[in-house]
């Protein structure tokens, strides 16, 4: 039994040996790509994480200075906003929005936000972009512009009320009144803002 047992045991070890001749570089293959796979993906999530903490570091310091003196330094806030695409260069883009808008550099005041929407590195900040552009362009009388601008936010609520009202005042402006009292309407639905009732019961 003891002999039936060893020559069993030698048996499944030749064949274990015979296997691995067989399957182990392809099994040294698939654990080669698996590890390596694995520390690629490390290793680019380590690069993704400092590539942020770079970005959040140089966006504090041009920010400062920014805010400092805009007038000096819009422009280093901009070449910031211009070589990044990321959630920083969205926020630097705003606040140049922001000041060009003081100023009343509408176009650079566009440009900037529309360099948001284009990159579309966050969705809710792509929003953001265009909401504040139909404002700009609603400031410079270009009505289609600003409600095409508008069709292409997504909101719900108080926000969606204020777009509505926002629309509202962009068709008063273009004298259709029918249209205006559809919008005032829409957002009084939604929020009762007696604002928003004076502007419909002056038409």
């Amino acid at each position: 039994m003891s002999e039936y047992l060893n020559q069993t045991q030698e048996q499944e070890f030749k064949q274990i040996k015979d296997w691995f001749k067989k399957n182990g570089t392809s099994i040294m293959v698939t654990l080669i790509i698996i590890l390596g796979s694995y520390t690629g993906w490390n290793l680019w999530q380590n690069y993704q994480e400092n590539q942020k903490l770079a970005a959040s570091a140089e966006y504090s310091q041009v920010f400062t200075a920014f805010v400092s003196d805009p007038k000096m330094n819009a422009v280093v806030l901009e070449k910031f906003a211009k070589e990044n695409s990321n959630a920083y260069s969205a926020f630097a883009s705003f606040h140049l929005a922001k000041f060009y808008v003081e100023q009343q550099d509408y176009k650079k005041a566009v440009t900037v936000l529309e360099r948001v929407v284009d990159n579309n590195v966050d969705n809710e900040l792509t929003q953001i972009a265009q909401l504040r552009l139909a404002k700009i362009y609603f400031q410079v009388n270009k009505f289609d512009k600003a409600l095409a601008s508008l069709d292409k936010v997504q909101s719900s609520g108080k926000q969606q009320a204020g777009i509505f009202e926002l629309k509202g005042d962009i068709f008063t402006a273009k004298q259709d009144k029918d249209k205006a009292k559809e919008f005032y309407r829409k957002s009084l639905e939604i929020n009762d803002n007696p604002i928003v009732l004076l502007k419909l019961n002056q038409l």
